[in-house]
């Protein structure tokens, strides 16, 4: 009967050691999956960060542009106010409109045609 027991009891050691590697090499097959799918996730996030920042400095580089052309447009801005306030239009107008209307109107169309030039939707589309 002794003998028995001890072959029971060695029956349910090796049972649960049996039981205990197998779930162990499952958590370890799980965990290598796991790892495969983070590795790769950070490579596509690490990818997706390169591009941000690409993306970034190409934004900066345009921002730079468009500032450096504001910068010339208050330029030209201030040039014509300080033109403005040299003549008095209104009262150049009155006394000798045949002087300026000519100026004003060739003014006036370029400026449209700049406008309407800008503005144009493309033929092509």
């Amino acid at each position: 009967m002794f003998r028995i027991y001890i072959i029971l009891v060695l029956v349910a050691f090796f049972g649960s050691a049996f039981y205990y590697y197998k779930d162990t090499q499952a958590r370890l097959q799980q965990a290598a999956e796991n790892l495969a799918k983070a590795e790769t996730a950070a490579k596509a996030n690490e990818l997706a960060v390169k591009e941000m920042i690409k993306h970034a400095e190409n934004l900066q580089v345009a921002m730079d542009g468009l500032n450096a052309q504001l910068k010339e447009a208050e330029a030209y801005q201030d040039r014509l106010a300080q033109k403005l306030r040299k003549h008095n239009l209104t009262l150049l107008a009155m006394k000798k409109p045949e002087l300026i209307e000519k100026r004003v109107n060739n003014a006036s169309k370029k400026l449209l045609e700049e406008f309407e030039a800008i503005t144009a939707v493309p033929a092509s589309q």
